[in-house]
């Protein structure tokens, strides 16, 4: 299989790896698949029906930058009610959809334009950032 484009003459057949995972598909459980409903792990009707029960009447969407109140509420809490309790509380507290997420948020509170930052390179998104800046660099 070749492909057009950058990749033009490139060879995209799948590799033995890929070609023994597709020869024992549904004989194996895949762990990198953290989407429980291509796992057989569906939620039962009932529990999504009342988990969408309040949003029905008002049909809001209100989201807060720094995640969901009642998940920050939760958090607060639990480590409110650990032995060593923390001060941490729901105002305090940010949630991000991912580490990535995270770190470009601190990033860019910390750090301005031009500025020369040191992270340990086996972060996916510490690797994503260098190559993206070895790229422009080498585009110039």
């Amino acid at each position: 299989m070749t492909a057009g484009g950058f990749l033009a003459g490139s060879d995209l057949s799948p590799n033995s790896l890929e070609q023994a995972r597709l020869r024992l598909e549904g004989r194996y459980v895949d762990l990198t698949s953290s989407n429980p409903t291509q796992n057989g792990h569906l939620f039962p009707a009932g529990v999504l029906t009342a988990a969408s029960a309040a949003y029905w009447p008002a049909r809001r969407y209100t989201p807060d930058p720094r995640g969901s109140l009642p998940a920050r509420d939760s958090i607060a809490a639990y480590y409110a009610s650990r032995t060593a309790a923390s001060g941490i509380s729901a105002a305090s507290t940010f949630l991000t959809a991912s580490t990535s997420e995270a770190y470009s948020l601190l990033f860019s509170l910390l750090a301005g334009p031009g500025d020369n930052l040191l992270a340990r390179g086996e972060l996916p998104f510490v690797r994503s950032a260098g190559r993206d800046a070895r790229d422009r660099a080498a585009a110039v």
